[in-house]
C-alpha cells in the first residue's frame, strides 16, 4: 500500500507548531495557529496538484505568454467545525477549483457519525480530489470520512487521497495504510506515540 508522507519543516510551521504545544492555548488563539499551520500544508498540496500549461500567442509585434490552470476540483473536507470556518475564509482565496464540503462529525456509541449539510459533491462534473483537513490524524475519523465517501460513490477507491494534519503519528499512520491505499500525508509534526 502506498502511503506518501510530506513533513513541511517550513521556519514559521515549526514556530506555530511549538506555539501550539504550549499548556494553556485554548481558544480563539489555538485555532488561529491551527488555521495558519492548515494554510501552509494546503499551500504545500496545491503546489504539488495544481498544473499550469503554457500558451503562448504570438502577434506580429510581440508574445503573449498565459498560464492555464487545471480544472480539477479540490474538495476540502474539514469536520471540525470552528477549524472549518477559520480555515475556510483564508483558503477560498487560493483557486476558485477549492471548493468545501460541510461535513460533521460526532461521536455516538464510540462509532463516529456523519452529518451533512449539503452533498455538493454529487453535482460535480469534473474530477475530484479529496483533501481532509485534520488537527491530528485519528485513524477512526479518518476512516468514517472515508467511508462516507465511499458509501456515495464519489470514486475514492483508486484515486489519491489527501489528508493535511498538523499532528500525527507513526501508529495511526500504519494503521491508515493496511485500510487505504494512495494516500498523501501533509503534516507539520510527525511524533513516536
Amino acid at each position: 500500500m502506498t502511503l506518501n508522507i510530506y513533513t513541511i519543516k517550513h521556519p514559521l510551521i515549526l514556530t506555530w507548531t511549538s506555539n501550539l504545544r504550549q499548556p494553556g492555548l485554548y481558544g480563539k488563539r489555538r485555532y488561529d495557529l491551527l488555521t495558519k499551520i492548515h494554510v501552509q500544508l494546503v499551500y504545500e498540496l496545491l503546489r504539488h496538484e495544481l498544473n499550469a500549461d503554457k500558451l503562448y500567442i504570438k502577434n506580429l509585434d510581440k508574445l503573449e505568454e498565459f498560464h492555464i490552470i487545471n480544472t480539477n476540483i479540490l474538495s476540502i473536507i474539514c469536520p471540525d467545525m470552528k477549524l472549518h470556518v477559520l480555515f475556510r475564509k483564508t483558503v477560498e482565496e487560493f483557486s476558485n477549483t477549492i471548493l468545501f464540503s460541510e461535513l460533521v462529525l460526532y461521536k455516538d456509541n464510540d462509532q463516529w457519525k456523519i452529518i451533512t449539510t449539503e452533498d455538493q459533491v454529487t453535482d460535480w462534473q469534473k474530477p475530484v480530489k479529496f483533501t481532509i483537513v485534520e488537527e491530528k490524524l485519528i485513524t477512526d475519523r479518518i476512516l468514517a470520512v472515508l467511508t462516507h465517501l465511499t458509501s456515495k460513490k464519489q470514486r475514492t477507491t483508486n484515486q489519491v487521497i489527501n489528508i493535511c494534519c498538523a499532528t500525527c503519528s507513526h501508529q495511526e499512520l500504519d494503521m491508515l495504510a493496511k485500510q487505504y491505499k494512495n494516500i498523501n500525508v501533509y503534516t507539520a509534526n510527525l511524533t513516536d506515540a
